[in-house]
């Protein structure tokens, strides 16, 4: 950042600085120009004047403190940064970009940035420019009656994973201490809990957005934040995903209960392991928008009668095996080319893509497991990048279908050993392992998984699978598994 410097940490305690106590960050004791402003003088905030000076440095047990020499401003900053905080000298972000946060809601304002729509600090009296294209985050105010004010975390130099902490009592803020711009060291906690490695015993709450319908805004974070005890939020995608640090694990229903009825998906899982190393998806509902079977009906003028017929099955009202071989006998004598005119109007649903190839990107094994057909999970397999694909196989002559389906019947126990199979094969623990769909015949691989996901599930399912996407796409799967936007890997 040209005649700047990065402020790379957000709040800490008063009490954690050492009075008296010589700088012990790099650069500490060099003056250091803030936004433009001249070395050792004062810089321009908003329309008055802060000045910038290195203070104190953070005490306690090297890595309790911040991370990889962060710092923070404290106390009131209307006056001055300096006050118990560090800034460090030289540290640089690649778009200039610079926001000095501090004062437990007395003071936020940005430097270097430009200008753009502002959202409210406080009771008003200053704002924050919205940098980068938005992204919120909601900073709590321990010890302030000015508690919470938003917070760009794009285009300020400090990493989208930066945390937010919100603690409470004996003068506890808790802010994050956040990399810069490209340190992939992430976000600390400043009382000890690093965003990437969360202590034991304590549960993330994952908040997402359907984009189609809704945007995750401040005020829904707030009250679900409060509601859950939240010690740190973390922005995942600007409006649409965030998650938050519980001690204790959240009450699913009162959180479902405060989003009342709005397109918003809450899912809870342990904070430890969420990166999942073993995928398994259905494809009809789940990894495609249709169910291929009732399109292919179509063709044959049977899609409502089959339709009818494969949505009791899914909901677990018939028999699986018994109920896709009276389906398939109805389509006896129909011409090979419906297969193909199915498949043309097949659409992948919306985060496909980028649920299997950003999970392989991180190392994960994906398979599609399917009710379905072969012919259609080759083809999507081959679109989405799954690493194999198991389904049934639909037998022809030559010119028609015969009205069978090979045996054996690929069902719900069969999904739930290709999980067991697969993980096994590669040395993965159930706890790794991560399976999403909507039917049925998905429950008992739902069930099975780490983390077992209900996409725009049947009600059968919906009632008992602990994790369940009702609005949103299947982003969110990564979402819930703690992946940022930034992160997925798509066409």
């Amino acid at each position: 950042m040209p005649g700047g410097a990065l402020l790379r940490g957000l709040g800490v305690p008063g009490g954690d600085a050492l009075a008296g106590a010589a700088p012990d960050f790099p650069g500490a004791g060099d003056a250091l120009a803030v936004g433009g402003a001249e070395a050792g003088g004062a810089g321009g905030v908003g329309g008055g004047e802060l000045s910038v000076e290195p203070r104190r440095a953070v005490g306690g047990e090297q890595g309790a403190g911040l991370a990889a020499g962060g710092f923070a401003g404290v106390g009131d900053v209307r006056q001055t940064a300096g006050k118990g905080g560090e800034i460090e000298a030289g540290a640089a972000a690649e778009d200039g970009d610079l926001a000095i946060l501090g004062g437990f809601g007395h003071f936020a304002q940005s430097l270097g940035a430009p200008p753009g729509d502002a959202a409210g600090v406080g009771g008003g009296a200053h704002t924050i420019e919205a940098m980068g294209g938005g992204g919120f985050v909601l900073l709590g105010g321990a010890g302030s009656d000015e508690a919470e004010f938003a917070v760009d975390l794009h285009g300020i130099g400090v990493d989208d994973d930066a945390v937010v902490g919100a603690g409470e009592g004996e003068g506890e803020g808790g802010f994050a201490a956040g990399g810069g711009a490209g340190d992939d060291e992430g976000a600390r906690d400043l009382r000890g809990t690093a965003a990437s490695g969360i202590a034991a015993g304590m549960y993330i709450l994952t908040l997402i957005a359907a984009r189609s319908h809704t945007n995750l805004d401040l005020a829904t974070i707030a009250a679900v934040r409060d509601a859950v005890e939240s010690a740190a939020v973390t922005v995942l995608s600007p409006g649409e995903a965030v998650e938050m640090a519980c001690s204790t694990e959240p009450d699913a229903a009162q959180v479902r209960a405060l989003l009342a009825g709005r397109p918003v998906d809450a899912i809870v899982t342990p904070a430890q392991g969420r990166r999942k190393k073993l995928l398994i998806a259905d494809m009809d509902s789940t990894i495609v928008t249709s169910e291929t079977l009732d399109e292919l009906a179509g063709f044959a003028g049977l899609k409502d009668e089959i339709a009818a017929v494969t949505a009791r099955a899914m909901n677990g009202e018939l028999e699986f095996k018994e109920a896709l071989r009276f389906r398939v006998a109805l389509l006896k004598g129909l011409k090979l080319d419906a297969l193909e005119q199915t498949w043309q109007g097949t659409r992948l649903m919306p985060g496909a893509v980028e649920l299997v190839r950003t999970m392989k990107a991180h190392g994960a094994f994906t398979a599609l497991v399917s009710g379905g057909f072969t012919f259609f999970t080759s083809r999507v397999a081959a679109l989405c990048g799954f690493d194999v694909h198991r389904s049934n196989v639909l037998p022809d002559d030559g010119a028609v279908l015969t009205g069978l389906v090979a045996e054996p019947i690929l069902d719900k126990d069969s999904k739930r050993a290709s999980l067991i199979e697969l993980a096994a094969a590669r040395g993965i623990g159930l706890e790794a392992t991560l399976a999403v769909g909507d039917g049925a015949n998905d429950l008992p691989m739902i069930q099975a998984a780490g983390l077992g996901v209900a996409f725009h599930a049947k009600p059968a399912v919906a009632a008992v699978a602990r994790a369940q996407i009702r609005y949103g796409d299947l982003r969110g799967v990564l979402f819930a598994q703690g992946y940022k936007a930034g992160e997925f890997v798509g066409d």
